[in-house]
């Protein structure tokens, strides 16, 4: 059983599955709904509770190693080492954030070279991050606690190369894989 916070959550959300895009496509629910004021006469009259299938948690890989070339390397092997470790990790997936005006989405991650497209300047001159998403499956049993020891767990285990640390940063989210499929039930509450 979900604990009354997670639930709490999830009952929260709502379904938005119009878009072409959510298709087949991971749909992040809490930051597609962030930051956006509605008015309680646009509130939408009907919602499905669902369990979400993943509970994401933002992450930020960075190096700050002062030469450029050796902070690169360490990037690099880093990155090797965190989708290596997602590979082996039935528990935990990789993914990238992408937006679509208002929608969110999670972008399974799982090649070095996608991965590597992501790197950007640190918040030092002398450092380089990534920005990604780390997720977990939401079981029936599970409760915050579980989903977010198994990020941590898995955080901990990657073997990072010199100056580089993963860190789980933000506050987590929940997503649904394809919304699409409760469309029926949605027109069924109205």
């Amino acid at each position: 059983m979900l604990r009354p916070d997670l639930r709490a959550a999830l009952c929260a959300l709502v379904l938005i599955a119009t878009s072409a895009e959510a298709v087949a496509q991971e749909y992040l629910a809490m930051s597609s709904r962030q930051n956006r004021l509605v008015a309680p006469e646009q509130q939408p009259h009907v919602s499905v509770p669902k369990r979400p299938d993943f509970y994401v948690r933002p992450a930020l890989l960075i190096c700050d190693t002062r030469d450029p070339a050796a902070r690169a390397r360490e990037l690099e092997a880093s990155m090797r080492a965190l989708l290596a470790a997602a590979a082996a990790d039935p528990g935990v997936e990789t993914a990238i954030l992408r937006r679509s005006g208002e929608d969110a989405f999670a972008i399974p991650l799982e090649d070095f070279d996608l991965f590597q497209n992501f790197v950007t300047p640190g918040p030092r001159p002398d450092s380089s991050q990534v920005a990604f998403l780390v997720k977990t499956p939401v079981a029936a049993d599970d409760d915050l606690e579980s989903v977010e020891d198994r990020l941590e767990a898995f955080r901990g285990g990657v073997a990072m190369d010199g100056r580089t640390e993963l860190l789980l940063q933000g506050p987590p989210e929940l997503s649904l894989v394809d919304p699409r499929q409760y469309r029926l039930e949605v027109i069924q509450a109205i």
